[in-house]
């Protein structure tokens, strides 16, 4: 377990909170919906209210200490610790741009500056999130691809639709299977040309001039690198979502999920 001098300690996670105490509404990037605890509603992104337990695979986190990687706003930390669960959110590091595709058509430089700045207003609706709710729920920030070892070790490791954005999705499920220990959970968006088939499709412009869209990843795609990490007991559930890219409530799509919840044996 990690030690008082740990980015995970009482002390550093009381400073992170006083660094982010001042946050409002204003300075977030609101990624997933929220009913608050005076019941009004807050419009994200990604409206996972409805079916967030098939997101997260009808998993049983009570007594569960938990990495999550890439939280978002932190709807699903939040729900994982009603559930029981002593949760780290990992996230990319304020002032970290994303994994980018580098694509002719766009300004690499600017558009890290702007990817930058947008993740830090979405980890800023992460810590707002987690002051509205009380929430015990720690944070710590690193590339995905080094887990740093005063983490300590995870009965369970929950990757939330991040994959796809990743340059090198196995070695980020590499690096979290060496830190995990019982169960580690991916869901990420389905693509049913790809159902039959354990692939990952390189996807620069499938949605658009997206420069975050690296991947579409098959389920099988995902039991295949998970068994092959030691987490071969695999399940495979699917669900769909509405995604309010216009932060409108009245204008959505609705994406479908997949989610595979992989154990050891």
């Amino acid at each position: 377990m990690p030690n008082n001098s740990t980015p995970l300690s009482a002390a550093h996670q009381a400073e992170l909170r006083a660094r982010y105490a001042g946050v409002k509404l204003d300075d977030c990037y609101v990624y997933h919906w929220f009913d608050l605890p005076d019941g009004t509603e807050l419009v994200g992104s990604w409206d996972l209210r409805q079916h967030w337990r098939d997101y997260l695979g009808h998993f049983d986190f009570s007594g569960q200490r938990v990495l999550e990687l890439g939280p978002a706003s932190g709807f699903l930390s939040l729900k994982m610790e009603a559930l029981g669960a002593d949760l780290v959110a990992f996230d990319l590091p304020p002032g970290t741009a994303p994994d980018l595709l580098p694509l002719p058509s766009i300004p690499v430089e600017q558009v890290r500056k702007q990817q930058a700045s947008a993740i830090d207003r979405v980890r800023n609706s992460w810590w707002y999130s987690h002051r509205l709710f009380g929430s015990q729920n720690k944070a710590a920030y690193g590339s995905i691809y080094q887990l740093p070892d005063c983490l300590g070790r995870f009965d369970v490791s929950v990757f939330g639709a991040i994959l796809l954005h990743l340059a090198n999705p196995f070695a980020a499920l590499q690096a979290a299977a060496a830190i995990t220990d019982r169960a580690i959970i991916v869901t990420d968006l389905f693509s049913e040309h790809l159902a039959d088939r354990a692939v990952m499709e390189f996807a620069p412009n499938a949605g658009g001039n997206n420069p975050m869209g690296w991947w579409l990843i098959s389920p099988l795609a995902v039991t295949r690198m998970l068994t092959a990490i030691g987490f071969p007991v695999t399940r495979i559930a699917y669900h769909k979502h509405r995604h309010h890219p216009s932060l409108k409530r009245e204008k959505f799509t609705t994406g479908t999920f997949f989610t595979v919840v992989a154990t050891r044996a």
